[in-house]
Formats: C-alpha cells, sequence, structure tokens
C-alpha cells in the first residue's frame, strides 16, 4: 500500500466521525470482511508479498482509533489476521486474546462504546495498538530481509536476536525479575539492525549486557563472563564482554575528531554470542519456574 494510499484511508475515516453510530459500525463490518477476502484471496494464490501485509495490518491500526463496534469479533478477526501473517504461535495472538478475557466484554450484538465509560474504552484500545505496532515492527524488518538482493551482507539475513527467544523470554513468568525492558531491548535491536542502524546496535547490546547480571545473581557483566558457568560459557561471555563491550564504549565515548570512520554491520555483530547469553537467561528463570 503506497503512502498516498494510507493518506487517504485515514482522510476517509476521519469523514466517519460525522456519521451516525450504526452506520460507523456498519462500515467497519464490511471493512473486516473486505480485509479476511484480501488475505484469503492472497493466501491461496500464493502471492502474498511483505508488503502487502504491512498494508494491510497498518488499514486495521488506523481503523482501529474510530471502532465502537463489537469488539468480541474484532478481536477474533484481528487474531484470524495475525495468525495468517505470523503463523497461530506467534505471541500477539495470546496478548490480544488475554485482552478479550480481561475486559470481560459477553454481550455479542452490542457495542463496545455502549458498555464501557470513554475512558476505559479508549484504554483498551490502546492496549491493543501497542501490541499491533510490535507486530508492525516485527512484520517490517521481515520486510526488509525479503527484500534483500542474494548479494546482501550475511550478517543481515536474519534477526539480531532469534524470534524463538524473543518468544521464550515472554512466556517466562518470573516472579524474581521483570523481563519488559530485555525484552523491548532485543526488539529494538532486531530494528536497529535491519536497518543498519550499527551505532545504535552497539550500543544496545552492550545495554543488554549491563541489564542481565542480576539474573545471574552478579552486580556487573564482568562478574557474570568471569564467575559464572563453565569454561565455554565463560570463553563466550569474554567475547562480549571484551569485544563487544569496547567496541561500543569506543563509539559511546570517543569524541568528535578530524576524521571518522562509521562502524559496518560485520563490527558489531555479536548475535551468536548473545544468542548463548539469553539462552542461559532463560534456562535459568525456566528453572526457577519448575
Amino acid at each position: 500500500m503506497s503512502c498516498s494510499c494510507r493518506q487517504g484511508c485515514k482522510y476517509a475515516l476521519s469523514k466517519l466521525l460525522k456519521l451516525p453510530k450504526f452506520t460507523r459500525s456498519c462500515y467497519f463490518v464490511l471493512l473486516s470482511l473486505r480485509q479476511q477476502e484480501i488475505m484469503k484471496n492472497k493466501s491461496e494464490s500464493g502471492q502474498e508479498s511483505q508488503l502487502s501485509k504491512l498494508g494491510v495490518l497498518e488499514e486495521r491500526i488506523t481503523a482501529l482509533a474510530f471502532f465502537e463496534g463489537n469488539i468480541s469479533e474484532w478481536i477474533s478477526d484481528t487474531c484470524h489476521l495475525l495468525t495468517s501473517i505470523f503463523g497461530e504461535s506467534h505471541h500477539s495472538i495470546k496478548d490480544i486474546s488475554l485482552i478479550l478475557k480481561s475486559i470481560e466484554y459477553d454481550p455479542p450484538g452490542e457495542l463496545a462504546s455502549d458498555l464501557y465509560p470513554q475512558d476505559e474504552w479508549v484504554k483498551v484500545k490502546e492496549r491493543i495498538v501497542e501490541i499491533l505496532q510490535i507486530c508492525r515492527r516485527e512484520l517490517e524488518i521481515m520486510s526488509a530481509q525479503f527484500s534483500q538482493s542474494p548479494m546482501a551482507s550475511s550478517t543481515k539475513s536474519f534477526g539480531y536476536v532469534s524470534a524463538t527467544r524473543i518468544q521464550e523470554l515472554k512466556s517466562i513468568k518470573s516472579k524474581r525479575v521483570d523481563l519488559t525492558k530485555l525484552i523491548r531491548l532485543c526488539e529494538e535491536l532486531n530494528i536497529a539492525h535491519a536497518n543498519e542502524l550499527n551505532l545504535a546496535t552497539a550500543m544496545l547490546l552492550r545495554a543488554i549486557l549491563d541489564h542481565v547480571p542480576p539474573i545471574f545473581s552478579k552486580a556487573s557483566f564482568k562478574e557474570v563472563a568471569s564467575g559464572y558457568g563453565g569454561k565455554s560459557f565463560k570463553d563466550t561471555m569474554q567475547h562480549l564482554e571484551n569485544g563487544a563491550r569496547k567496541i561500543a564504549d569506543s563509539h559511546l565515548h570517543v569524541q568528535v575528531r578530524k576524521k571518522e570512520v562509521l562502524p559496518t554491520s560485520l563490527q558489531v555483530n555479536f548475535s551468536q554470542y548473545l544468542d548463548v547469553l539469553l539462552a542461559e537467561v532463560i534456562a535459568i528463570l525456566q528453572a526457577e519456574e519448575a
């Protein structure tokens, strides 16, 4: 979907605010059916592209800002859309379904705006929009990777942090630590990597190293690298401590010079070592849950 098309959609949707509530509700029912038909046809033809998925998802986010219809049906349709894009095991499916349960929406024939005070309904929509925006960022990363030529750098052909690792982190319900910031750091690291923001990649990786030591009952990552686990794990962590950290520090603390040389994706690629670190984080916290 082109930029002009999205602007046109937003303009048309703004006009809906002047229409009666029933008319607006009918529009969104038709919009939902149209989106389902688009996704079905593209899936059957096997020609669904990353950009078309992104366009449909953006349209969904825009439409929610004015939605006042049956939230139960809307969430069901949205979960169906997300399943067709990411698969049924994607974190967004569970997250949005939990919102439906939390608001205890039951009457299938009534409008959400009639059942909930305006401020409460706005908060519910904001929670859903936040989830969809995360999905959009993930899809943008997928689109960037999909559009690369065969000659593109191999360091960009994957997410810096495995989607599996992020999903495993999100599934942990630790009573000892809150993983919200760690998960967001990993997500932003993927975005930075996909967009060749190499300075940001180095700095986000350093932030992760400084963030995780309490999970290992250590005060600093230096203590983790030298005093936790077996020889293989320590050797791997030393690559992060002595390599990734020092590279990040050089970009963070070196002042302006007469001549600068920017880092490449290869210089800041410590993704394999980070994966070992995150795997151990997950193992520790899962063992505590058992």
